[in-house]
């Protein structure tokens, strides 16, 4: 409830409402004493820069919440030069996943990809279904070089830099 008030705070103070939607950590760092700037891929928001205050403690309920490959609810206020995560709710934090080196290294790579390829903000549904299909796709037990290059290829398609494979490029 606190967080709740925190956020309609933000709100009136930035005159913007908070965000309430789903996301997928893709990257989560130190920032300040016990404070993470966590990159998150959301459905509705596009990808997007929070601060997860107090996240780097041992008894915060965002921890484990905001590891990158996380699939979480999210509620994002905005604050003066970096969002807020006020609220946190897991949906899936891929548990085997991470108990598989090779998925784990895959998921790890495409999604210091996603970070590096995508501007912040923007409409990006597709990214991130995309993404969440990529991070179900491997977590079976088969060898998830296969998920990646499907992976890569329609994410290309997405940017509109499809490669093509039906004639040689040069020639044309």
């Amino acid at each position: 409830v606190a967080n709740l008030s925190h956020a309609k705070h933000y709100a009136k103070v930035f005159h913007m409402p908070p965000i309430r939607t789903l996301a997928i950590v893709l990257h989560s760092a130190p920032f300040a004493e016990a404070d993470r700037r966590v990159t998150l891929l959301t459905r509705d928001a596009g990808k997007r820069v929070v601060i997860a205050k107090s996240a780097s403690k041992p008894t915060s309920k965002f921890v484990a919440r905001t590891l990158p490959l996380s699939h979480i609810e999210v509620l994002i206020a905005p604050g003066r030069n970096l969002d807020i995560l006020s609220e946190c709710e897991s949906i899936d934090l891929f548990a085997d996943l991470r108990k598989n080196g090779k998925g784990m290294s895959w998921g790890l790579r495409m999604s210091e990809f996603v970070d590096r390829a995508l501007p912040v903000g923007g409409h990006m549904q597709e990214f991130y279904s995309l993404f969440l299909h990529f991070l179900e796709a491997i977590r079976k037990p088969s060898d998830p070089a296969v998920p990646a290059a499907v992976f890569m290829v329609k994410f290309l398609a997405l940017e509109g830099v499809l490669p093509s494979f039906d004639r040689c490029a040069t020639c044309k």
